[in-house]
């Protein structure tokens, strides 16, 4: 299994300061798509999760896309725990219930709640970008510090779901109480 790539996303934030404006919406899309990576490899899902040994990881982003490749490119080649990761987009979270890890965009920011409540009961570790995602339960929300990425965890919201994050991860975030 590939190593996950927390030493490169340090350094990708690090460089991204030094980037043009239209250069720095696409290194930040980069910098979260390797985040998003390094979430799923360093968080524990129940095995109930997965239909059976065999099934893919599934990664959900709902409504407008803002990666556009960016995913795919990234996590090529790699995996979760041995199961090979499967990228999944719908306008409707309704078609992501069976994802392990749903991006909510800051474009949805409008229906964040409607999407946290679809997901409440699900083992899904939801992350979104929008400003307070985490305060309104979401599990890890994206946030600028100066011109760096940074990311926030939700400990209550990530228990409901019935996942555990590594304590290497929670190292380097901001953990924050928010809605159960």
């Amino acid at each position: 299994m590939p190593m996950p790539l927390l030493p490169e996303i340090l350094l990708a934030a690090a460089l991204l300061t030094a980037a043009a404006p239209q250069e720095r919406v696409a290194a930040e899309h980069e910098i979260k798509a390797a985040f998003l990576y390094n979430f799923a490899a360093f968080t524990e899902w129940p095995s109930s999760a997965f239909s059976n040994r065999e099934s893919p990881f599934l990664v959900g982003i709902v409504g407008r896309d803002p990666f556009g490749s960016i995913l795919e490119e990234t996590f090529r080649e790699k995996d979760v725990n041995g199961k090979r990761i499967s990228v999944k987009r719908a306008s409707d979270v309704k078609d992501l219930g069976a994802c392990h890890l749903v991006f909510v965009p800051a474009s949805e920011r409008e229906k964040t709640a409607r999407i946290l409540e679809s997901l409440k009961e699900s083992p899904t570790l939801i992350v979104g970008e929008a400003e307070g995602f985490t305060a309104t339960g979401g599990c890890i929300g994206f946030f600028a510090e100066g011109r760096k990425v940074r990311f926030e965890v939700n400990l209550q919201a990530v228990n409901r779901a019935g996942l555990k994050v590594s304590s290497k991860l929670l190292r380097l975030a901001r953990v924050v109480e928010g809605q159960k």
